[in-house]
């Protein structure tokens, strides 16, 4: 009677050893979880950051392209603008005018 009291104590210090190792088992995988979840979070962070960097990069570059096409067209509207006063005030010259007026001394030989 005794012995199977003793071989019962073993077997149920047997389980909970068993149990306790299943559980330790249960949160050791649940950390490993935990931190792969983690770490998944953090690399979708900084490929989001990596994303906004390069979307904030193209809008500078477009930003100055937009910018210096405006300054271009604004250059040609401006040289639109002295020609076409040039013209009202009356500096019409022709061909033969431009190439022989007032510059004829300089090829003199």
């Amino acid at each position: 009677m005794e012995e199977r009291m003793e071989a019962m104590r073993r077997q149920e210090a047997k389980e909970r050893e068993e149990a306790l190792r299943r559980q330790r088992l249960e949160e050791q995988r649940i950390r490993e979880e935990q931190q792969r979840i983690q770490q998944e979070i953090e690399n979708h962070r900084i490929q989001q950051e990596r994303i906004r960097e390069q979307q904030r990069q193209e809008l500078e570059r477009l930003q100055e392209q937009q910018r210096l096409e405006l300054e271009r067209l604004q250059e040609l509207q401006r040289q639109e603008l002295v020609r076409q006063q040039w013209l009202r005030e009356g500096h019409r010259y022709n061909h033969h005018e431009r190439h022989h007026g007032r510059h004829r001394g300089r090829h003199m030989f």
